[in-house]
């Protein structure tokens, strides 16, 4: 019998990166609301998914688009304090970022971040995201039509576009603007998405 050389050997990979899963998996503890008793964070598999659900809404009236720009608000700190001293926790602010950075540099679609009553939901999508090739398909490609006839759209008009509300049209919106389609113009209210030439 012959030698099984090393690059033979069975590798396994992940459909969702471990370094992201975990992360959320920190966050979930850290954050949760504590005061809801009779739930549990749950981690839910489906056929194109992995969905984590955290029980608690967002602390202190802070909203999906603030963490998602890094705003970083700690409801447990004696829980977030432990996990900090045991090197869990980096900096304050940076993990969403870094589960969509890590996400997104493994060629998949940048994960959804939803608050749903007295839930934050983090899903995963399977599969790789949308690219250059795509950007015709679904509501990312309408915004793209709209930004081509326009010359750019702002957050409002493309909420009413999409028939959608402002989180999940951000969403969108920073999808395209994670696969280099588009960029920004302009600042706060002002800021309207443009076509990168």
């Amino acid at each position: 019998m012959g030698e099984i050389k090393n690059d033979l050997k069975r590798k396994d990979t992940y459909e969702i990166p471990i370094a992201a899963l975990r992360e959320v998996l920190i966050n979930a503890v850290v954050h949760r609301d504590y005061s809801i008793l009779g739930s549990d964070i749950k981690v839910s598999v489906f056929d194109n998914t992995v969905e984590i659900l955290s029980p608690g809404p967002l602390p202190n009236a802070l909203t999906i688009e603030e963490i998602l720009c890094g705003r970083s608000e700690i409801r447990n700190r004696a829980i977030a304090r432990i996990f900090k001293e045991a090197k869990l926790i980096e900096q304050w602010g940076t993990g969403v970022r870094r589960i969509i950075e890590i996400c997104t540099q493994s060629g998949l679609r940048r994960p959804e971040f939803i608050e749903s009553g007295h839930f934050v939901i983090v899903r995963f999508f399977k599969g790789r995201r949308l690219n250059r090739n795509d950007k015709a398909n679904d509501k990312g490609g309408r915004i793209l039509k709209y930004i081509s006839k326009n010359g750019g759209i702002g957050m409002a008009k493309a909420a009413e576009l999409l028939e959608l509300g402002k989180t999940r049209t951000y969403e969108i919106i920073r999808g395209l603007m994670d696969t280099g389609l588009i960029t920004t113009q302009g600042e706060g209210r002002a800021t309207r998405y443009v076509k990168v030439e």
